[in-house]
């Protein structure tokens, strides 16, 4: 199991929080109020409704995400789940390394696969366009006919896309000019 900074919103680990932390805080809240402010105090235990709203939307997320997965399993590929950016549309789904091609299935938008052969040059960092991400690393690639690539791994499995991606990363800064 991944540690919490490696994990997304959606997976498990985070919805239970998503729960737990309003709920506690809450029913702290409640019973060191209760004394003082008496049945006006049970309103602080509204503050587990945003929690049970995250929990339910993030929720249905990882749901379509295991479904993703589900279709994947039996095929030998390297699948993780990704926050990627495909044009103007962001989006969850899922990075998918087989043999020689880079496959982005993202929840909203269209699927885009690609060669290897076809990335001109892969930028690493960690961040994608209007977030910082904790625990992962993002990939920028220019390719040839999309205006914005991107996308997110885990950091554990970006390290090793980073290497597989390392000679295309080289090969563009030969080509660039300073």
């Amino acid at each position: 199991m991944s540690s919490l900074r490696e994990q997304w919103p959606w997976n498990p680990g985070f919805l239970k929080l998503m729960l737990w932390v309003p709920s506690s805080l809450g029913i702290v809240a409640v019973a060191g109020l209760y004394p003082v402010a008496g049945p006006h105090a049970l309103w602080f235990l509204t503050a587990s409704v945003p929690g049970l709203i995250m929990r339910h939307v993030f929720g249905a997320v990882g749901k379509k995400l295991e479904l993703l997965k589900q279709d994947l399993q039996d095929k030998t590929v390297d699948a993780y789940e990704a926050l990627m950016v495909i044009g103007k549309i962001q989006s969850p789904g899922l990075a998918v390394l087989a043999g020689q091609q880079l496959q982005l299935i993202p929840l909203a938008g269209q699927p885009v696969t690609l060669a290897l052969d076809e990335i001109r040059f892969v930028k690493q960092n960690a961040m994608l366009p209007g977030k910082c991400l904790v625990g992962k690393i993002a990939f920028h690639l220019t390719v040839a006919g999309h205006s914005r690539l991107a996308f997110a791994v885990p950091a554990r499995a970006g390290s090793r896309w980073a290497t597989i991606l390392a000679d295309r990363k080289q090969r563009g800064n030969a080509n660039t000019i300073p």
